[in-house]
C-alpha cells in the first residue's frame, strides 16, 4: 500500500527522471563519482531522459563506450518505477547482445539499488513487480530475423503490445530488421507509449539510418548524436590520438566510432565511397553466416561422420549470433571454416557447401605488398582469395630483409599462394625486395602504382586503375572489418584529368600527407592483390597490356538467404 508521501515522491520522479536515477543508485554514484550530484550523470544522459519523458519516439546514436546501454537501462528503471502497471519490452539483434550485454548490465544496476530490489525481482528474461507480477513487468526478446523456412529460428521477435503505459527499447537498432520496427511502431498509440532506439551509427541503410536522415522521420522523432566529447567515460586525450591516426574527424570511421553520427555523404569525391566499403565488409559477414548456416543444417540432418568441422555445434551457434550482430571480435576463423567438409548427404547440402568453399574460402591465394614510403608509413600485406581479402595487416619500420622474410613465411603458411605482387615505389621496393626473392625461386613480381594503366583513356596510371577496380566491383569485393582499412579506403580523393573524357587520377600520397592524412598503405596492398597479373605458366607472368577481366576471379552464383552472387 502506497502512502501519500510515496505517491508524492513518485510524482516528483515522474517529472524529474534524472533525480529518480540519482536517488536509485546514490550509494554507487557516491562511491564511484563523489558527493557532487551534478557530476553523476553526463549532460547528454539527462537531456535524453527528459526526451523519453516528453517524446513518443526517441533515437540515440553514439560513439563507442559513451554509455548508451546504461542510459537505456536508466530509462527502463525510471519508467517501471514511476507508472502503474507499465509494460516494457527490450529487444536487440541477437541473444548474446540482449542477454550477455544489455540484460547482464541491467542486473548489475539492479544489484546497486536496494529500492529496486524491494519492489521488483530481476529474472533471466523478465523484471517483475513482486506483487503484480503478471501486469507490471519488463521483458527481453531478441529481434526476429528473416529466416528461411526449415531453419531453427532462435529469435522470438518484437510482439505488438498495447498498454496505457508502454515502453519499447531497441538496442543496437541499426542492425534490427524492419519487421521488428513495424511491430514496435504500431504499438505506440497512447500518450504514454514510447519507443526508444539506441545504436552505433554503423549501417547506412535501414530504419535507424532513415530516422536520422529523412525529413519525414525527423518530424516526429527526437534524435541525438552522442560524441566522445559528450562522455565522461572516455579518455579525451587518448580518443584524440586515435582520431588523428584514423585521418581526422572527416574520416567516416571516425564519424561513426567517435562522433556517433552516420557518415556524411557528398561534397568531396572519394574513391571508393564509404557506402561501398561498408557494404564490402557486410558481405563478408553474410558469406560466413551462410557458411555457418549450411554447417549447422548439415549437423542437424546428416550422420555425424559425414560432417567434419573443427568447431562444435555450440560454437557455430555462438558464431551465428556474432555474425548476425556484426561483432568483429567474435567471428569465426575463416581458415578453420574452409577446412570443414561435408562428405555426403541428402538434398543439395553437399553442393551448397562445396560451392561456398570454392567461391570464398579455397586457394589459390594472392598476396599484395605495399612497401612503406615514409618513416611513419606501414608496409602492408593483403591476402586475397577470389573476391575476398582474407587478411590485411601492416607493420612499421620493416627493412628489406624483414619484408623478404614475411613474404617467404607467407608462402609457407598460406596454402595455394600462387604469387606475391609487390609495390616497386616504396623505400625498399624493386631491387631491395623483389630481386632477392625471385633469385631464390619465389613466385614474386613487382608493380609500380605510377606505371602505365592498361587503359590510358580511363586511368591516369596503375594506381587509378586499381582503386577504380575496387569501386567498380564494390558489389563483389569482400573486405575485412577494420577501422584502419575503412578510414584509409574512404579518405583518398579522385579527379578527372581532362586529358580524355573519362580519365581518372587519384590523389597522391604526398598530397594526402599535406592534408595530414595517413598513407593509404592497407588499401594499396589490397589493390595490389587484385592487380591484372595473368599467370600463363608457372613462373611466367604478364602485366604489360593485361586486362583485369572478371573471369580471372572466380565468382560463381551462391544461392541462399542472403542473395549472394
Amino acid at each position: 500500500v502506497y502512502q501519500q508521501e510515496d505517491l508524492d515522491q513518485l510524482e516528483h520522479y515522474l517529472a524529474k527522471p534524472d533525480e529518480c536515477i540519482k536517488d536509485l543508485f546514490a550509494s554507487w554514484f557516491i562511491e564511484d563519482k563523489g558527493e557532487d550530484r551534478s557530476k553523476w550523470l553526463d549532460n547528454w544522459v539527462v537531456e535524453a531522459l527528459y526526451a523519453v519523458r516528453e517524446c513518443n519516439f526517441v533515437a540515440i546514436t553514439g560513439a563507442n563506450a559513451v554509455g548508451k546501454t546504461a542510459f537505456a537501462i536508466f530509462a527502463k528503471y525510471w519508467f517501471i518505477l514511476t507508472r502503474w502497471m507499465p509494460v516494457i519490452q527490450v529487444t536487440s539483434i541477437d541473444q548474446i547482445q540482449l542477454h550477455s550485454v544489455f540484460w547482464a548490465e541491467s542486473r548489475r544496476w539492479y544489484d546497486r539499488s536496494p529500492d529496486l530490489q524491494v519492489m521488483f525481482e530481476h529474472m533471466p528474461t523478465r523484471i517483475v513487480h513482486r506483487v503484480h507480477r503478471e501486469v507490471w513487468f519488463a521483458i527481453a526478446r531478441t529481434a526476429k530475423k528473416q529466416i528461411p523456412a526449415g531453419e531453427d529460428a532462435q529469435a522470438t521477435g518484437l510482439q505488438g503490445l498495447h498498454a496505457p503505459h508502454l515502453l519499447f527499447i531497441i538496442d543496437e537498432a541499426s542492425g534490427v530488421e524492419d519487421p521488428n520496427w513495424e511491430a514496435a511502431e504500431s504499438s505506440i498509440r497512447q500518450p504514454d507509449n514510447h519507443l526508444l532506439a539506441i545504436s552505433n551509427p554503423l549501417r547506412v541503410s535501414g530504419k535507424m539510418f532513415q530516422i536520422f536522415n529523412l525529413s519525414s522521420f525527423k518530424k516526429y522523432w527526437y534524435t541525438k548524436e552522442v560524441s566522445y566529447k559528450d562522455s565522461s567515460l572516455i579518455d579525451q586525450r587518448l580518443a584524440e590520438q586515435q582520431i588523428e591516426a584514423l585521418g581526422g574527424e572527416k574520416a567516416p570511421v571516425v564519424q561513426i566510432r567517435f562522433l556517433g553520427r552516420f557518415p556524411k555523404r557528398g561534397g568531396i569525391n572519394t574513391l571508393p565511397t564509404y557506402e561501398q566499403v561498408q557494404r564490402a565488409i557486410e558481405r563478408g559477414y553474410e558469406v560466413d553466416l551462410n557458411a555457418v548456416n549450411v554447417l549447422l543444417q548439415a549437423m542437424a540432418t546428416l550422420k555425424k561422420g559425414n560432417v567434419v568441422c573443427e568447431y562444435t555445434k555450440e560454437e557455430l551457434i555462438e558464431f551465428k549470433g556474432a555474425l548476425e550482430a556484426m561483432r568483429r571480435d567474435d567471428r569465426p576463423d575463416t581458415e578453420v571454416l574452409y577446412r570443414s567438409l561435408i562428405a555426403k548427404g541428402g538434398g543439395n547440402i553437399v553442393d551448397r557447401w562445396n560451392l561456398i568453399r570454392q567461391a570464398y574460402y579455397e586457394p589459390p591465394t594472392r598476396l599484395g605488398v605495399d612497401i612503406a614510403r615514409f618513416g611513419d608509413s606501414e608496409t602492408a600485406f593483403a591476402f586475397r582469395r577470389n573476391w575476398r581479402i582474407i587478411k590485411c595487416e601492416g607493420f612499421h619500420a620493416l627493412t628489406g630483409t624483414d619484408i623478404q622474410g614475411r613474404v617467404k613465411n607467407a608462402f609457407d603458411v598460406f596454402t595455394g599462394l600462387e604469387i606475391a605482387i609487390i609495390d616497386s615505389t616504396g623505400i625498399a621496393g624493386g631491387i631491395g625486395v623483389v630481386d632477392p626473392l625471385v633469385n631464390e625461386g619465389y613466385s614474386v613480381i613487382e608493380l609500380g602504382f605510377g606505371s602505365p594503366s592498361t587503359d590510358k583513356h580511363r586511368y591516369y596510371n596503375m594506381a587509378a586503375e586499381l582503386w577504380m577496380f575496387i569501386s567498380d566491383n564494390s558489389d563483389k569485393v569482400i573486405l575485412p572489418d577494420s577501422d584502419i582499412l575503412i578510414s584509409q579506403f574512404t579518405s583518398r580523393r579522385y579527379f578527372y584529368t581532362g586529358k580524355t573524357a573519362q580519365q581518372v587520377r587519384i590523389e597522391s600520397k604526398d598530397d594526402m600527407k599535406k592534408r595530414k592524412l595517413p598513407s593509404p598503405d592497407h588499401p594499396d596492398s589490397c589493390c595490389l592483390s587484385y592487380a591484372p597479373i595473368v599467370i600463363e605458366e608457372e613462373g611466367d607472368y604478364e602485366n604489360e597490356g593485361a586486362t583485369i577481366i572478371e573471369e580471372e576471379i572466380l565468382m560463381p552464383e551462391v544461392e541462399g538467404e542472403f542473395g549472394l552472387g
